[in-house]
């Protein structure tokens, strides 16, 4: 992304939902270990994007959710790792 965004503002050159979609697979860069400020272009479109209205609303709207650590183990068992037993049972882990 960093390479991409060297000689464009967004990633399909205006903003589209190639940014909208790419945002949340960077947004928790520091729980997975990583650091922006090695990438310039990067930081800077992470940066851009987060001061959008829209964006702040959206990810204020997503920080109750992630402080759910048992609700997130489930949604991470249904997201990573799936077969029909694994889905089986996080679904049945939501609903109680």
């Amino acid at each position: 992304m960093d390479v991409r965004l060297r000689n464009r503002e967004f990633l399909a050159g205006d903003y589209s939902i190639a940014d909208i979609a790419s945002f949340p697979w960077v947004l928790p860069y520091r729980r997975l270990g990583n650091d922006l400020d090695r990438f310039v272009n990067l930081r800077r479109w992470f940066d851009t994007i987060k001061q959008r209205p829209a964006v702040i609303k959206g990810v204020d709207l997503g920080k109750g959710w992630r402080r759910d650590e048992a609700q997130n183990d489930a949604a991470r068992a249904m997201v990573f790792g799936q077969n029909s037993e694994t889905v089986f049972e996080a679904a049945k882990a939501l609903e109680d």
